[in-house]
């Protein structure tokens, strides 16, 4: 059954108005919105968001994404590696298609057919074009994550930078990522046995 009803046109609004109706979008919801279309990137973009910066933490499976503000932090996005069933809708990235499946009203998950790599890649840029901040925090948990150097090349500098895992890493290891990643500080938090 389709609607009579005329269309709410959003990007018409006059520019104070739509700043209100952006206010009431969480983080995620920006950042699907920005996905939409080059309209709705730039309107994202010049929104005033508060984001300070992004704080991501990287396993052999998931990849999670926080947008911090000075008020709060919470989940935004993750990816996780392979391709999982009820996919709701798939989104266009740098030309690369991921596949997106609502989650929790705050958090969307991200799943990827081809190049997991390069899902992260996409969406990190993105995220970081389109609010302006840089990483807060980059976590490696390192336990069974065997193509982690793939993903250094992505978080090319951050404030923190912390290795985390239940078994013992290789100081080899330790030393790419420190050497990989230009970084303010630095945590070890490898379980010692």
């Amino acid at each position: 059954m389709t609607s009579n009803a005329p269309k709410f046109r959003l990007l018409h609004l006059p520019r104070l108005a739509l700043e209100n109706v952006l206010r009431n979008f969480n983080d995620g919801n920006l950042v699907m919105f920005s996905l939409c279309s080059k309209r709705c990137s730039l309107v994202v973009k010049s929104f005033r968001h508060g984001f300070t910066g992004i704080q991501v933490t990287l396993s052999c499976n998931a990849v999670c994404f926080t947008l911090s503000d000075k008020d709060i932090q919470q989940e935004s996005f993750v990816i996780r590696k392979g391709v999982q069933s009820n996919i709701n809708r798939f989104l266009i990235l740098d030309g690369w298609a991921i596949w997106m499946r609502k989650g929790s009203p705050n958090t969307r998950s991200i799943f990827n057919k081809r190049n997991w790599v390069l899902d992260v890649k996409a969406l990190i840029d993105h995220l970081v074009e389109i609010f302006h901040v840089h990483f807060e925090t980059v976590k490696f948990f390192l336990d069974d994550f065997h193509n982690y150097r793939n993903f250094v090349q992505c978080f090319p500098k951050c404030d923190n930078l912390i290795i985390s895992g239940g078994r013992q890493i290789s100081d080899e290891d330790i030393t790419y990522v420190k050497e990989h990643v230009e970084h303010k500080h630095f945590s070890n938090l490898i379980q010692r046995f």
